[in-house]
């Protein structure tokens, strides 16, 4: 695959504003992306044009540039000006739809039908509190990835999320509430979603939080403020029934999961049924189906094959990948 040159870095940096356009945008792209803090590794001071270099250059000196085009664009499927920049360096086009070739795509279909029946089966817009117990990293920001559409509905340019950390550590709860509470002004114009990662945090440090935020925000608001929460497998004390307005169902994957996405990324690919069993195979065997596997190593087999398929491996290539992983 083609590496980004010396001379292609300017235009690097400009599809990269284009598709993130906020400092916010970035710090999303350099934690996801990179699993790197923004506001740690670099300068943020000045515009986003100045940030987005300041990435690229820390990305560069670490023999990251490459894999922060390809977070990049993974991320933003939709911006022309990353895929109109993928093709001026002669990057392969994806085969199979670009949706299934994502992680955000693998099966939560539950979860998100229950977001949605929360979003839409409302009469007024106001503040809107999703509860997740015991979910994994991976699968709170993959769901992130499917509620964000859902909430951010305007067709104004999306805004960007704001993330709440809740923790034992934390002893300043009042000042992740005011965070959220200052997020009024944008609701005026349009809908916010909120992520909260709330993993390590007690029923009782919950509770005040979701409950300090609904007394402020108790006034109408003209757009929606989801407020999606990951909380611990267990809440003790539990969060008084009312503060959330759903609590929605663990997940747990099998091996039809990881069979069904095969079928929707092979379809109209011309895989014949052999190819499809060995990639399926391949997959169960890195999921450790059999071994009691979690939610984390579904996603690691999924990103695993993403990354293989995005190649645009030829049957050869693909045969040879299944192979090495028997």
């Amino acid at each position: 695959m083609p590496t980004i040159r010396d001379d292609q870095l300017e235009a690097l940096r400009d599809a990269i504003v284009a598709a993130y356009p906020s400092l916010d945008d970035l710090r999303e792209l350099a934690r996801l992306g990179l699993g790197k803090d923004l506001d740690t590794e670099i300068n943020t001071q000045g515009g986003t044009r100045t940030v987005a270099w300041e990435l690229i250059r820390y990305s560069d000196k670490n023999g990251w540039r490459d894999v922060l085009f390809d977070a990049a664009i993974k991320r933003r499927l939709d911006s022309k000006e990353l895929k109109g920049f993928a093709a001026r360096i002669g990057r392969a086009s994806v085969r199979a739809t670009e949706q299934a070739l994502q992680k955000s795509s693998f099966d939560l279909e539950d979860l998100e039908c229950g977001c949605r029946d929360v979003l839409d089966g409302q009469l007024t817009r106001g503040l809107r509190v999703l509860l997740l117990l015991g979910v994994e990293p991976q699968v709170f920001d993959c769901l992130t990835e499917r509620v964000r559409p859902l909430v951010h509905r305007s067709p104004e340019q999306l805004p960007p999320d704001t993330e709440v950390a809740l923790d034992p550590r934390i002893s300043n709860v009042e000042r992740q509430i005011e965070r959220v509470v200052r997020l009024a002004d944008t609701v005026v114009r349009r809908h916010v979603l909120v992520k909260v990662q709330a993993a390590e945090a007690n029923g009782a440090t919950l509770a005040g939080f979701v409950g300090a935020v609904r007394e402020r925000l108790s006034q109408q608001l003209t757009h929606d403020l989801v407020m999606l929460v990951r909380a611990g497998a267990e809440l003790n004390p539990p969060l008084p029934a009312g503060l959330a307005d759903a609590q929605l169902p663990s997940t747990a994957f099998a091996a039809k999961h990881l069979y069904s996405w095969v079928e929707r990324v092979s379809d109209n690919q011309g895989w014949g049924e052999p190819l499809k069993t060995e990639f399926k195979r391949a997959l169960g065997g890195l999921a450790g189906l059999g071994d009691s596997p979690t939610p984390d190593d579904f996603y690691d087999a999924i990103t695993e094959a993403i990354d293989c398929l995005r190649g645009n491996p030829d049957e050869t290539t693909l045969r040879a990948w299944i192979a090495a992983r028997r």
